[in-house]
């Protein structure tokens, strides 16, 4: 524990376990994006809050997986509508005595193409 100096952990019981959140969190829609296409960009927020002072240990092997996992497919997900694939990411530290540690987000924007005669309406 953090009392002996060790930075896993600086209460008992926090950072036993990281909270893991993914939210569609929005984005822009352009119905005329082109004379034929329609563009959608879809936000995906990954949110993860952890106790463990040790930064490297939780937030980085995460954001690489998640990389990693994005490269492993096709350079559109294997969809044919979807144009680019974007991963940011921030990290803050937490300042608070209740729970000291580490907030991080991760954004997955996913811009999406498609052709404006099949989303009229009939």
């Amino acid at each position: 524990m953090g009392s002996k100096g060790k930075p896993e952990k600086t209460k008992h019981g926090i950072a036993d376990l990281p909270e893991v959140t993914i939210i569609p969190a929005g984005g822009a829609v352009q119905p005329a994006g082109s004379s034929t296409g329609a563009r959608i960009t879809q936000i995906y927020r990954i949110i993860m809050v952890d106790g463990d002072l040790r930064l490297h240990k939780v937030f980085f092997p995460l954001k690489w997986s998640i990389v990693r996992s994005l490269a492993s497919t096709d350079e559109n997900l294997g969809l044919t509508y979807v144009r680019r694939i974007m991963v940011s990411d921030s990290v803050d530290e937490k300042n608070e005595e209740i729970h000291p540690g580490w907030n991080m987000g991760i954004d997955i924007e996913v811009e999406m193409w498609f052709d404006r005669t099949k989303l009229k309406l009939i």
